[in-house]
């Protein structure tokens, strides 16, 4: 069975309206990351990671986020990081193997298909920090991705983004009220 989830990590200095404010420091880039596979509600990352260093401050890194693309892309989950980090100039940002660790009790692998609502909480950590889906999601026999439409699937607007996704990419989105492709 595959990883729950096989993509990228960023971290940024806040969220607003859905959008994770990262470090504009060129030497800043999202790291790559895989889950484990979903177990009795439960996922971890598999590998330790570092970003950085820093050319420039960063500021404090306060909310991490899974992402589908090394950039640009859409952002996934975000959650809230344990400890607040503050970057300066040449420091970097360094996670162990199993801090990023997802329980949910509704989260199921196997055949079963499970769609999870934008700004649904989708499972905590340990310590209780929520991990909320940014978009609508889908869990495939236990492998996390963006919901895909399937042609004469039933779409509803309060399962689509809100917030206008990146010009091209072909995404349904809720434009006050008017469903658009961006």
């Amino acid at each position: 069975m595959a990883s729950f989830f096989s993509g990228w990590i960023g971290y940024g200095t806040s969220l607003q309206a859905g959008v994770m404010q990262e470090p504009g420091d060129a030497a800043y880039s999202r790291r790559p990351i895989q889950f484990s596979m979903l177990e009795n509600g439960m996922t971890f990352d598999l590998d330790s990671g570092t970003v950085g260093p820093s050319s420039v401050s960063w500021g404090t890194l306060t909310v991490g986020g899974l992402f589908d693309a090394a950039s640009g892309g859409n952002l996934l989950v975000f959650f809230p990081l344990m400890t607040p980090a503050p970057i300066g100039g040449g420091m970097t940002y360094t996670t162990s193997p199993g801090v990023n660790m997802l329980v949910g009790d509704s989260l199921h692998g196997g055949s079963r298909t499970q769609i999870l609502p934008a700004a649904s909480a989708i499972g905590v950590t340990p310590d209780g920090r929520s991990w909320t889906a940014n978009l609508p999601l889908q869990i495939v026999q236990g492998v996390l991705s963006a919901q895909s439409l399937t042609f004469g699937a039933t779409v509803t607007m309060g399962t689509l983004p809100s917030l206008t996704p990146s010009i091209g990419s072909g995404q349904l989105w809720n434009d006050g009220g008017v469903i658009a492709v961006a």
